[in-house]
């Protein structure tokens, strides 16, 4: 009986650890995820990218991208500026993100990962390679 509910508590805390690192699963086909690794909210470069972000709401609305940004100690949807209940190092790993610096990394429709940068990405750089993609080309199609 012990075994049991060992294996059971393990089986729960392992659906849980599982839950906080595919939290972005949810939005497979049918967001493009931005994740922007930085130490703290007051990163410089973390602060441009915001703000390039930012000018330019309705571009990514176009391309259904959500923004998330992983701090050291949080995780929060940058456009509506909400945090959300996920462990920023299981995020981290999950992604290879690094602990200290600034990371870009854009996530397709399909999960994987389309582009990796450790310095700013530009509005044009991040739309043409969106706007190059396969799936992408079919939505511009469809509209």
């Amino acid at each position: 009986m012990r075994k049991l509910e060992f294996l059971f508590l393990f089986i729960l805390l392992s659906n849980v650890a599982m839950a906080q690192t595919n939290f972005l699963q949810k939005y497979q086909w049918q967001n493009r995820i931005v994740l922007l690794a930085a130490e703290d909210e007051q990163s410089m470069i973390f602060q441009k990218q915001r703000a390039a972000i930012l000018e330019e709401k309705q571009g990514f609305a176009e391309r259904d991208l959500i923004v998330f940004f992983v701090g050291k100690e949080v995780v929060r949807q940058l456009i509506e500026h909400k945090s959300l209940a996920v462990d920023p190092s299981k995020l981290r790993k999950a992604y290879r993100l690094p602990s200290t610096g600034f990371e870009f990394v854009l996530i397709g429709k399909d999960g994987g990962v389309k582009l990796r940068s450790q310095k700013l990405v530009s509005n044009e750089k991040l739309f043409a390679t969106i706007d190059a993609m396969p799936m992408r080309r079919q939505e511009m199609r469809r509209q």
